[in-house]
């Protein structure tokens, strides 16, 4: 239980401290940049609907995941979405991987509920949510390629971000055969002989397999979901440019969302923070498709990470302080 508890909170620690960085340096370039006039003059509105509907496409996101747990388990919506939401602040590590694992944790030592069904649960969701990533992805990339002299840093990022979507999805879904389940079971004990940490790697794929066969009736419902949940996360960021003013058209919109999202599972950033802006930064201004100043991109970026990071996260950790002082959630 101590153990546990150092780890939560060595993570609300670490949350917090790239969170105030975060906030802390954008803010710097908003008032070198004299962007702070562009954001005065926003739709505050618009700003706060835009981080509403943020939130909207989390919550479908958690919905999906207590659905699943729930038909094993009897645990209330309400509880499973408390915890879930109050987990999100751990999505402050690469690959967003924190906040599944300390959700699972929580659902172990709440609920006594085994943590490889808790991170099955996630891994199913998330699974079906980077397969239709994956295959737009793969159309945008290809588009890109033949149309365009990628920078290479940028092509580089762009390769490796959808690369860990590749792998996660992969990982996620392929064990859905008990044969290929095995051969990535065996895979990850020869990668980890010697990695004592990552030992139970090798075990789980087997067990997880198992899981999916279970659920093998709810993967329409669940590929609904998903789709539901990024339709959210886009309409999310195309609110940002409306609460400036910006009306660029659809498919211009929806192809950048797409390489935002695909730079948010680079693997050396969490939620692909500093990648994610500059190359926005870099798209936006020479893209004759959106014709914004300088101030305008920094002032819709720092809008869209306001509704993507700064509030849902935010929220979350005041949510898990909340819920710990409640007992609603103990570690």
């Amino acid at each position: 239980m101590q153990k546990n508890q150092k780890q939560i909170i060595k993570a609300i620690k670490r949350a917090l401290i790239v969170l105030v960085l975060f906030v802390a340096v954008f803010s710097v370039v908003v008032l070198f940049t004299n962007s702070i006039n562009v954001l005065k003059q926003a739709d505050i509105g618009l700003i706060f609907t835009a981080a509403l509907v943020f939130l909207l496409s989390v919550f479908i996101w958690l919905l999906t995941w207590a659905w699943i747990i729930k038909k094993d388990y009897h645990i209330s919506y309400n509880r499973l979405l408390f915890l879930g939401f109050s987990s999100l602040f751990a999505s402050l590590t690469p690959v967003q991987l924190g906040a599944d694992a300390l959700r699972a944790l929580l659902l172990k030592e709440i609920h006594k509920i085994p943590f490889s069904k808790g991170i099955s649960a996630s891994m199913l969701v998330k699974g079906f949510k980077f397969l239709s990533l994956f295959v737009i992805s793969l159309a945008v990339v290809f588009f890109f390629l033949c149309t365009t002299k990628l920078n290479p840093v940028f092509l580089i990022l762009l390769l490796s971000g959808l690369l860990v979507v590749f792998i996660a999805t992969a990982l996620f879904l392929l064990p859905l055969n008990e044969r290929l389940a095995l051969l990535i079971s065996n895979i990850f004990r020869k990668l980890t002989k010697n990695i004592l940490l990552l030992e139970p790697a090798g075990c789980f794929f087997v067990q997880y397999s198992a899981y999916l066969k279970k659920h093998r009736i709810h993967f329409f419902s669940l590929a609904f979901m998903c789709i539901l949940s990024w339709f959210f996360e886009f309409l999310a960021f195309y609110l940002s440019f409306f609460s400036l003013g910006i009306y660029p058209s659809l498919q211009s919109v929806f192809v950048l969302f797409i390489i935002v999202a695909i730079l948010e599972r680079v693997p050396f950033m969490p939620r692909g923070i500093g990648f994610v802006e500059t190359i926005s930064y870099v798209l936006l201004s020479t893209s004759l498709a959106f014709r914004m100043t300088q101030q305008q991109i920094i002032a819709f970026l720092a809008i869209f990470d306001f509704a993507r990071i700064v509030f849902p996260v935010s929220l979350s950790v005041v949510l898990f302080v909340f819920g710990y002082r409640k007992r609603f959630i103990r570690v």
